[in-house]
């Protein structure tokens, strides 16, 4: 959205609208249209271009700490992407959380 560059959808982070502010949707679960940013320099591009307001459909500004609260949340997502991923790459069916065979 504020770069342009064609991703993977598990490679983008969710954006969604929850009173009027954007958020980070970790589990795109979130009602309502949602907006995608790979990063945190793309989310400051769209930020700076109004994409927010063009993706939503509306008028959007994102607080003062928008973006930088995206670089921690999308690290943290990304790390647990990845911890994941191996298991079910490799042929190992995940595990629900706090269950033991």
């Amino acid at each position: 959205m504020g770069c342009g560059a064609v991703r993977p959808k598990r490679e983008l982070r969710r954006i969604a609208l929850v009173d009027g502010e954007p958020v980070l949707d970790r589990e795109a679960r979130l009602p309502g249209r949602g907006a995608y940013v790979c990063g945190k320099d793309c989310a400051r591009r769209a930020v700076e271009k109004q994409g927010f307001s063009r993706a939503f459909k509306r008028r959007v500004q994102p607080g003062p700490m928008f973006v930088e609260s995206l670089e921690t949340d999308g690290e943290e997502a990304r790390a647990r992407d990845r911890e994941g991923a191996g298991d079910v790459l490799e042929g190992r069916p995940r595990e629900a959380p706090g269950r033991r065979p």
